[in-house]
């Protein structure tokens, strides 16, 4: 965070898009032209390509961890910018309802609680009810949880705010 020459607090970020074939990810600063930079790692193309059962298979989730780790490894130089993390995706803040995190104007998610929600789904690939844990069991959910976990893990962020 840094002050202008009017004195007003400008504080460059990270906001972060999952689209069905794409991760977007732009640094905005109002101080500079902001810099986006794409993934092809998408919801649903993680979904059709690795997830043939639903909830998926340990198999399948750790096909797709190995796919996600491997296309966020070309993102390594960006990992050391410690940014806050943002997102519009209102798909995000459903991650933050069934973690049962109170709502807000800009809602914080942790990185323990993604690692917390994504151990029930866990529990739910190892055959727990996904009504016992409060989940989806659908593979859309799990890829979406599945990316944004790893995300947040490989870049080193410790929350996202997610905008309503």
């Amino acid at each position: 965070m840094h002050t202008d020459l009017h004195g007003k607090v400008n504080e460059a970020a990270w906001r972060l898009t999952l689209g069905a074939d794409q991760l977007h990810l732009t640094r905005t600063s109002p101080m500079a032209q902001p810099e986006e930079y794409v993934l092809d790692i998408g919801v649903a193309s993680i979904a059709r390509r690795w997830f043939k059962h639903e909830p998926p298979s340990a198999l399948e989730v750790e096909y797709a961890i190995e796919e996600i780790e491997n296309k966020l490894e070309t993102w390594h130089r960006l990992a050391g910018q410690v940014l806050p993390l943002h997102t519009p995706d209102s798909q995000i803040l459903d991650i933050a309802k069934l973690a049962a995190i109170p709502l807000q104007a800009e809602t914080a998610l942790s990185r323990d609680v993604v690692e917390h929600t994504f151990g029930r789904l866990v529990a739910v690939i190892q055959g727990r009810p996904a009504s016992v844990e409060g989940l989806p069991a659908d593979r859309l959910f799990a890829a979406r949880l599945l990316i944004l976990r790893e995300f947040m893990h490989h870049m080193k962020c410790e929350s996202i705010i997610v905008k309503t």
